[in-house]
């Protein structure tokens, strides 16, 4: 991600180590994951590979965690039954109008998080949460980087496996 790199430059050269080093974080976890077998389910019905061309069948066990992607890097809420969108954001909702909710589905919904658009949503344990980088993290003068990270990266998110505890067998081929 590209983008990533020029809103990390953007952090470094206006003195914003809180956006540097979350956006060194996030960069982190893409990197460790861009091996990982993702969802074929997310794929354009056009491009979806037909079943029998599969590399991989598998199944994720559900996680105990709900992980949080902002301005303050990647981290991993304990899910409990009671867990809102509004328990992981809180802080944040001053920096931020809306975050992307992604279902172990990899369902995606856009809510608003801020005192103004406020939404109650409760959270299903491997739910993943993106808020958008706000318009003034790192610094002016990158709102399409800014843009194109807010718009691509909860999709990314929702290819990816809803768990680490996942078995995957290799799809064998007929002879």
């Amino acid at each position: 991600m590209h983008e990533l790199i020029t809103l990390q430059r953007a952090a470094l050269v206006s003195g914003n180590d809180i956006s540097r080093s979350a956006i060194a974080q996030w960069r982190g976890v893409i990197r460790a994951q861009l091996d990982e077998p993702l969802r074929s389910r997310d794929l354009p019905a056009s491009e979806r590979l037909p079943l029998n061309e599969l590399a991989h069948w598998g199944y994720c066990l559900p996680p105990s965690w709900v992980e949080v992607w902002s301005i303050n890097g990647v981290t991993r809420h304990p899910w409990q039954s009671s867990l809102t969108l509004e328990d992981v954001t809180g802080s944040r909702s001053h920096q931020s109008s809306h975050a992307w909710h992604i279902s172990p589905q990899g369902q995606l919904e856009r809510h608003g998080i801020a005192d103004w658009n406020k939404e109650t949503l409760s959270l299903a344990p491997g739910s993943r949460v993106m808020v958008e980088w706000p318009a003034q993290y790192p610094t002016m003068g990158v709102n399409v980087e800014r843009s194109w990270v807010n718009e691509r990266l909860p999709r990314w998110l929702a290819a990816q496996l809803p768990g680490e505890d996942c078995q995957t067998w290799p799809q064998e081929k007929p002879q």
